[in-house]
């Protein structure tokens, strides 16, 4: 019987009685040994790779798959693997799909192949190789690992068959921008509400708007929300703009440590959206003037970015320099927009300034109507 190594970073302790359950099934076609690490979140910028190195160290043969805390085995993983395995008996790697999630691709290309989906073979052939392939830190660490190990085999298969169910154990507490702006006041009155916040998170989590664009950045409090949608892999580009930003604003895209995938851009928005026409979803929230937004209205309309949401539409005329949005509102309306806005006053809060989505289909509409109603409804 072949042994398949189950390699897991442990994050969340709790979840190991069900991730064992979830194996159950694979001993029927295999001799497995899990491999468990535990992490103390010393090293988050690994995202569980030190872990797996670990376990890698101690792998010397045998079938190596990578199952994450908060994944479920596919009960069916074991007979697909082991049937994969007698078909392409030269095959070294195999790649898998995901029940909930992406589908079995071969081509190594980011965004394309998670680790969760990879079972490859420690065989003698690569051991000397296979001594030096490691994860390293950094978010595309999954992508570049499978680059390397598809770089040094032609020996890969895509079966489109489930390997695990995605992210289901995971249970996401609400966005929480805090831990990453401690160094800076999150707290200032002209700062997006922080349920506001959480609803532009929410919208951007459902994975339907892949380039971004935040105008009027300043020190990063709101493109915290950003950021981390990319993190998670449901943004592909973050683009902040800002004339003026601030040093905090730069630790912070350093901080999540996603490369070409962030640009921050040092300039107007204006002018940025007078260059570039292909946003899926942007954000305005910069100078808030009236003769600045109907410029970037002008801008704005004619593209047609799938969805937009703007901050302080309600804040005039409590706020004489936020006389701007308002009209923003009325010409994403007469463009055909359809639109939600939340300015309702709560205690403690700074919503009565209002937040707006808009969104040019009603496909788009509903993703943002779903996260008003998480946050704000």
């Amino acid at each position: 019987m072949d042994t398949l190594h189950v390699v897991t970073p442990v994050t969340r302790p709790a979840n190991l009685p069900r991730l064992a359950a979830s194996l159950e099934p694979l001993r029927t076609h295999f001799a497995v040994r899990w491999h468990v690490v535990y992490s103390d979140g010393s090293r988050p910028d690994w995202w569980g790779g030190w872990e797996r190195n670990q376990a890698l160290d101690a792998i010397k043969d045998g079938w190596v798959y990578c199952l994450d805390d908060d994944n479920l085995m596919h009960p069916g993983f074991g007979a697909a693997l082991a049937t994969a395995m007698r078909q392409h008996p030269e095959a070294r790697v195999f790649v898998f799909s995901q029940e909930n999630g992406l589908r079995a691709n071969a081509d190594p290309d980011l965004g394309k192949v998670d680790m969760g989906m990879i079972a490859f073979h420690h065989w003698a052939g690569w051991d000397h190789y296979l001594k030096e392939l490691r994860f390293e830190p950094g978010y595309e660490a999954d992508f570049n690992f499978f680059k390397r190990l598809a770089f040094h085999t032609r020996h890969i298969v895509a079966i489109n068959e489930p390997v695990t169910y995605y992210n289901a154990l995971r249970d996401a507490p609400p966005f929480d921008p805090h831990p990453l702006c401690d160094a800076w006041r999150t707290d200032h009155v002209s700062y997006c509400d922080l349920r506001h916040l959480r609803w532009m998170h929410a919208a951007l989590m459902s994975g339907r708007f892949r380039r971004v664009l935040e105008v009027g950045c300043f020190d990063g409090w709101s493109a915290t929300a950003f950021l981390d949608a990319a993190r998670l892999g449901k943004v592909d580009e973050v683009h902040l703009c800002d004339p003026h930003p601030q040093p905090n604003l730069g630790a912070l895209v350093e901080r999540f440590n996603l490369g070409d995938r962030v640009r921050l851009h040092r300039r107007r928005g204006v002018e940025l959206l007078a260059e570039d026409r292909r946003w899926d979803l942007v954000f305005l929230d910069g100078d808030h003037t009236k003769a600045n937004v109907v410029e970037e209205a002008r801008h704005l309309v004619p593209i047609r970015p799938r969805a937009v949401f703007a901050h302080d539409t309600a804040a005039h005329p409590r706020y004489p320099d936020c006389e701007g949005p308002p009209h923003l509102k009325a010409a994403l309306q007469l463009a055909g927009y359809y639109v939600v806005e939340d300015a309702l006053p709560r205690p403690n809060e700074r919503t009565d300034r209002g937040l707006l989505f808009a969104a040019a289909n009603l496909d788009d509409f509903a993703a943002g109507r779903h996260a008003y109603g998480q946050h704000c409804g």
